[in-house]
């Protein structure tokens, strides 16, 4: 079945640099889950003034990050502080390969 609003946002999409961010937050919100949303972004960024792009997450934001009542983080880089995804994941009790400082 072919629907025109779906013909125009698939249009739509195909000249967006990043389809991906728009097409599953549209998805859910016509979806019968929407309501089941969590109230809130979720989302920790730090934009700094003036950029198109977002801080990358290091141990220097680490205690916002344990203080903050967000789930997730963007960006976060291993070439740039790998030691903020090791403290990230030992938080959540995730499993993270040998902290790099201890790496012999």
């Amino acid at each position: 079945m072919h629907s025109p609003v779906t013909g125009r946002y698939l249009d739509f999409l195909r000249h967006v640099q990043a389809p991906d961010e728009l097409l599953f937050q549209n998805l859910i919100m016509a979806s019968p889950c929407k309501g089941m949303l969590a109230d809130d972004y979720r989302h920790l960024v730090h934009w700094p003034g003036g950029s198109g792009s977002p801080d990358t997450v290091t141990m220097l934001q680490h205690d916002k990050l344990a203080t903050s009542s967000m789930w997730y983080v963007r960006k976060v880089d291993e070439t740039v502080d790998a030691r903020i995804l090791h403290a990230l994941a030992e938080r959540i009790g995730a499993p993270v390969p040998p902290r790099p400082e201890l790496a012999a």
